[in-house]
């Protein structure tokens, strides 16, 4: 069912994001003790010496501690983008590019399906460029199918992590980026509209 594959999309991407801010492994970000730990920073990151106003720092407690475990609402009081959300999004904007909408809905939610059953992104990248039979199913060529995974999941390029490349389009969505953004991308728009297969740019023509 689409709700199980996208909830465990969002829990991969999530995983994955929170080990890269960790610096330990998608399988340690997914355990409950790690939940409540923050991304690792440098204390160079910081205006302030961290030991002025990091808790850890602290001799004394405050007089009462109410509220201390209540979860931060989300800056701005914005509700959080569902994996759902971003996968259209996606799809919107291969389409305003010359994708055709059937083509890229069914390899986005072929893409979705499979990064559900990866260790991460990198993964599901490495799995579905070697899956012919699925290449084949959606009737794409070579070219429109990497360009297509490259972009929705990011580029496995080790010099690419952590760069907007790397994260790749499904993920920077899932983070609440408009579709506007990526219109603004003038290469960006080159390369989607370029790797159109071949029939939906006859037709939009």
């Amino acid at each position: 069912p689409w709700a199980v594959v996208t909830r465990a999309v969002q829990v991969s991407l999530v995983a994955e994001e929170r080990a890269a801010g960790l610096l330990c492994s998608t399988a340690q970000a997914r355990r409950r003790e790690t939940r409540d730990r923050h991304d690792a920073r440098r204390f160079s990151e910081y205006e302030t010496d961290v030991v002025e106003f990091h808790p850890v720092f602290r001799t004394a407690a405050a007089p009462d501690g109410i509220g201390d475990d209540e979860p931060a609402a989300d800056a701005g009081g914005s509700r959080l983008t569902t994996v759902a959300e971003a996968a259209d999004r996606l799809i919107a904007l291969f389409v305003a590019l010359g994708w055709a909408d059937n083509t890229v809905t069914c390899a986005v939610d072929y893409i979705c399906s499979r990064l559900m059953e990866s260790r991460n992104r990198a993964a599901a990248h490495s799995l579905l460029r070697r899956d012919q039979v699925g290449r084949a199913f959606l009737d794409l060529d070579r070219s429109s199918w990497s360009t297509l995974l490259r972009l929705v999941l990011g580029n496995p390029e080790p010099g690419q992590r952590g760069t907007r490349a790397g994260h790749g389009l499904l993920a920077l969505f899932l983070c609440g980026h408009p579709v506007a953004e990526f219109l603004a991308d003038d290469a960006l728009v080159r390369e989607i509209s370029e790797s159109a297969p071949a029939i939906a740019r006859r037709a939009s023509a």
